[in-house]
């Protein structure tokens, strides 16, 4: 029973969560001054982050100094590895 109400509030949470990762990837993305658009999901069940962007190379950074950096600002902030994954989009927008 106890672990049902603990599965109920994880599930509860992941809102906040989402909000977290947000701000991180606001303040990611401006530190690493990215134009494009950006876009993310996170995957609770697989703690995989997949980052959608025009371009990047400017959010790994040069020698992934960028992407290591906030890799471990993720695991620090959540308490958990957290694989970040990029794929590359050609459009301007994405909906």
């Amino acid at each position: 029973m106890l672990d049902i109400r603990r599965q109920i509030l994880n599930f509860l949470n992941r809102p906040a969560e989402t909000t977290k990762i947000g701000k991180i990837i606001k303040q990611w993305k401006d530190e690493a001054g990215c134009r494009g658009v950006i876009q993310y999901k996170y995957s609770y069940l697989t703690k995989t982050l997949t980052i959608y962007t025009t371009y990047p190379g400017y959010l790994i950074g040069k020698g992934g100094s960028i992407v290591d950096k906030y890799r471990t600002i993720l695991k620090d902030e959540f308490r958990e590895d957290i694989s970040i994954q990029f794929i590359e989009t050609e459009l301007e927008y994405i909906d």
